[in-house]
């Protein structure tokens, strides 16, 4: 257990050793050139995400692009491989969070968080009487998915 545990610090430590050292390498016109790209994708990230991914991870969600082909090939004055659009920039937030274990088990943990507190107003706004009915008929969870099923869908009308 231990070793994996030191085999996931290891990495973590090469990963941050490896975009310091190509921070430190970069002229300030690159580096200029990454703010930009930077500033982009964190409005993209709070687009798509919300409050969802703490700053935490958004910065190392931000830092670690620097290490990605097309952010290096587009800072270094060859081909702009960035988005050119906000759908664009969407995608690649998603990407940026599916490529992010930790990305993702932030976003999971708020989802799930959202999910039973939209689970418990619709238990609260039960009668004891309907609940035990339904609880008898188990009906109940079935109920509850569905309502936050419902919510989870109006809010993404808004």
């Amino acid at each position: 257990m231990t070793a994996i545990i030191q085999k996931h610090i290891d990495a973590a430590k090469d990963r941050q050793g490896r975009i310091e050292r190509a921070c430190a390498s970069m002229p300030s016109s690159q580096k200029t050139r990454l703010d930009d790209i930077h500033r982009q994708a964190e409005v993209a990230l709070a687009r798509v995400y919300g409050n969802r991914l703490v700053p935490e991870v958004t910065s190392r969600l931000l830092d670690g692009m620097i290490l990605d082909a097309s952010v290096l090939c587009t800072i270094g004055g060859g081909v702009d491989e960035m988005p050119k659009s906000s759908d664009g920039w969407n995608a690649l937030a998603k990407q940026l969070v599916a490529s992010d274990p930790l990305a993702q088990r932030c976003v999971d943990f708020a989802d799930a968080k959202l999910k039973e507190g939209f689970r418990q107003e619709a238990l609260q706004s039960l009668s004891p009487t309907s609940r035990m009915s339904m609880t008898r008929d188990n009906t109940l969870d079935s109920f509850l998915e569905e309502s936050v099923q419902r919510r989870l869908d109006d809010r993404l009308g808004e």
